[in-house]
């Protein structure tokens, strides 16, 4: 017997989808293997990052706490501070203006310092707390603090520069140095926090986005489900 038409055509179609999905089974499994590898770079990278962050959030709890409290200690024993001084400066002329001017430096710098340790010490916390829930939103206060703190530095390391140049060049050089270095390991601290944050406000939005589209492709699922129905 001949075979029919309709049994050609089903073998055909048949032996066409067998292809077919084989093909899209060996592509599937070839494109999968990317994303698992930028997964697992972006999941290193974000690792090293917040052990990076920790543990300058641990130095900066460090010195803040000792800054907190020699401050504390130096406000409370102003009066012995500036007798020594004045003990030292027993042989100038104006020895009762020099105390005064030396308690109002003592008490204006240790009650500077003593908030702002404080401050710090808290912005610290905080910035802890970011790394291990992996919150961005969290980085935000060590970021703006620490900036402002980084401006005001610039600003005091450019005029003691300048005033030093015009009283001794070598003087200038010794402090140009220091502040430069200073300042380069500031700014490489700073960016380590700063690349943190980039990366967890990136993967919050990535996750959103998903989110935002599994409830569309549910919403969608819903109403062809309905619509069949």
């Amino acid at each position: 017997m001949k075979p029919s038409s309709k049994d050609c055509v089903a073998q055909v179609c048949t032996k066409n989808t067998t292809s077919i999905g084989t093909t899209t089974t060996i592509t599937a499994a070839n494109t999968a293997k990317e994303p698992l590898a930028l997964q697992y770079q972006s999941d290193k990278r974000l690792n090293n990052l917040c052990e990076n962050v920790a543990i300058i959030g641990w130095m900066g709890i460090t010195a803040s706490a000792t800054l907190f409290l020699c401050s504390g200690l130096t406000i409370q024993w102003c009066n012995e501070i500036i007798h020594h001084f004045a003990y030292l400066l027993r042989k100038s002329i104006e020895i009762e203006r020099t105390r005064v001017m030396l308690r109002r430096a003592v008490m204006i710098t240790s009650t500077c310092t003593y908030f702002l340790s404080a401050v710090n010490l808290l912005i610290n916390m905080i910035l802890l707390l970011g790394v291990v829930k992996l919150k961005y939103k969290l980085l935000l206060p060590w970021i703006l603090f620490h900036g402002f703190l980084f401006g005001f530095f610039i600003h005091l390391a450019l005029y003691m520069s300048i005033t030093s140049l015009l009283v001794d060049f070598r003087i200038f050089v010794i402090l140009f140095a220091s502040f430069t270095m200073i300042l380069m390991i500031f700014y490489k601290i700073s960016c380590e926090v700063f690349q943190l944050y980039k990366s967890l406000r990136k993967g919050s939005s990535a996750m959103e986005e998903q989110r935002v589209l599994s409830n569309e492709e549910r919403v969608n699922t819903y109403l062809i489900l309905q619509s069949e129905v």
